[in-house]
């Protein structure tokens, strides 16, 4: 019985990943990733740390929109000239997709947890709030993306939120695409931990 345990353990280690018992009132285990890999080490360092600055460059140096684009043929295009709808439709994946990595990330837990804590950040009230804590920090041009995403006229209306926060939400996901689309990964990113950082999601 003994043999098959350390087996077992080995096994886990080869794989990369060991399961640990996740401290809330669940007691859901939660993956933890033992490899050092830039996206693992990046959290756990000082904001000032070198190291974290250089793997910040590594990471901004991988370029997700062009990669796409180059890898299925896809043409670049001036993005001057997309809508601020346009921007906000792809700025909403892509914010998704960052706090849903996050969350996953915190606990390998079932999709409906997994949904209600990601809904709690990704919605409209909650971009809202992070724009409150972003705009002393944009720059002119960022500023100006985000105006345009404010001010577009919106057939739509997010469920369970204000006009305001509904176009002031819209208008944080037009300056997430924006940024996205221009390979601005870093900026992009920057901007979410300070968002995050601001609510207090807990994400970070």
């Amino acid at each position: 019985m003994a043999e098959s345990v350390r087996d077992s353990r080995q096994s886990e280690k080869k794989s990369g990943y060991v399961f640990e018992d996740a401290l809330n009132e669940t007691s859901e285990k939660r993956i933890v990733q033992t490899d050092e890999t830039p996206e693992n080490r990046i959290g756990q360092m000082n904001e000032s740390s070198d190291e974290k600055k250089q793997i910040i460059n590594e990471l901004e140096s991988q370029r997700p929109d062009s990669a796409i684009r180059h890898y299925f043929g896809v043409s670049d295009q001036d993005i001057r000239t997309y809508s601020p709808l346009t921007l906000a439709y792809i700025g909403d994946g892509i914010f998704d997709l960052v706090i849903r990595t996050l969350v996953v990330g915190k606990a390998n837990t079932s999709p409906n947890k997994l949904h209600e804590r990601t809904s709690r950040i990704v919605c409209a009230h909650a971009q809202a709030e992070m724009m409150k804590i972003l705009l002393p920090v944009l720059t002119d041009e960022e500023q100006v993306i985000f105006r345009r995403g404010r001010n577009a006229k919106s057939y739509t209306m997010a469920k369970n939120a204000s006009v305001a926060d509904y176009r002031t939400a819209t208008g944080f996901e037009a300056l997430m695409g924006y940024l996205y689309m221009k390979d601005e990964t870093k900026r992009m990113l920057e901007l979410i931990e300070a968002g995050l950082k601001g609510i207090e999601a807990g994400l970070i």
